[in-house]
């Protein structure tokens, strides 16, 4: 634009530099030409001619840089911004996704824990908003308290959080990752190894399918209290204390192998439950695993 305006005022003072008197004004490139005053009556037709090529011309330069503007335009690229550094994020406003992936040049990494809740550096701007998160191929692991429902003052943290798209690659989720996050109904993770102690402790989701190929270790309080789940599917799994304590609405548990070694409480208040098929025998079963 600065360019536009010094090369109208260089053209037009080249030709007003004949006439006499005028004044120019230079100021913003925008109505330039209606800056231009004009005292001498007495100007003649070739003047006049002059000055309307130089309109022309200065409409072409206009007319080019139109054409051109979309080449100077932020790319996606642009967009992202460095959680540390192996990973980045987007934040998309139409959708409200999180978008999370690899720089450039990185082929695996995990998402840092957080040593408290919301102290995500996307949490700032975006954590009051977002509905979905996007995990990109790569990453292997959701940190501690990455995503964790957490509220300060008038500000909720992941308070309208609904959707979470994993890839393949991650197969770990840490503590506390989705603690408390009611609105969360849909994730898949059927990938999943290693789910940390309460990384889905009171979320909205309404089935529960692990892998059924490889082993899935819960840490404590896992899905504790998530009142709207009402099926658990596993392959090999290894429970731990509390895990599903609270789902008030589960109703059935089917797994092919599984571990209630130091799992105590494990059901306890699953007052619906009323099928536990497993195929391999249990050793045993703890304190309160079934309690009320």
């Amino acid at each position: 634009m600065k360019k536009k305006c010094l090369l109208s005022v260089l053209s037009l003072c080249m030709i007003f530099g004949t006439y006499s008197p005028l004044t120019v004004t230079a100021g913003a490139a925008e109505g330039f030409a209606s800056s231009v005053v004009v005292e001498n009556s007495d100007i003649d037709d070739g003047f006049v001619d002059s000055y309307e090529e130089n309109e022309i011309f200065t409409d072409e330069i206009s007319t080019f840089d139109d054409e051109n503007a979309g080449e100077n335009t932020t790319s996606d690229s642009n967009k992202y911004v460095s959680v540390n550094d192996y990973i980045e994020y987007m934040y998309e406003e139409d959708s409200k996704t999180l978008y999370f992936r690899l720089k450039d040049g990185v082929t695996s990494a995990e998402m840092p824990n957080n040593a408290t809740k919301a102290a995500g550096v996307w949490a700032v701007y975006h954590a009051s908003d977002v509905e979905c998160i996007n995990i990109g191929d790569g990453i292997t692991s959701i940190g501690d308290n990455n995503f964790a429902f957490y509220k300060s003052g008038n500000i909720i943290y992941y308070g309208n959080l609904k959707k979470v798209v994993l890839p393949t690659t991650v197969t770990s989720i840490g503590i506390n990752a989705f603690c408390e996050v009611s609105t969360l109904t849909d994730i898949n993770i059927s990938d999943v190894k290693k789910i940390g102690m309460s990384a889905f402790n009171g979320t909205g989701l309404t089935s529960l399918s692990f892998s059924t190929d490889s082993e899935t270790v819960l840490g404590s309080s896992a899905f504790k209290n998530c009142k709207n789940s009402q099926s658990v599917e596993a392959g090999n799994i290894t429970f731990a204390l509390d895990a599903f304590a609270g789902c008030t609405s589960l109703k059935s548990v089917t797994v092919k192998n599984a571990s209630l070694e130091n799992a105590g409480g494990v059901f306890q208040n699953c007052n619906l439950l009323s099928e536990f098929k497993c195929d391999n025998k249990l050793e045993s079963i703890p304190m309160a695993a079934f309690a009320n």
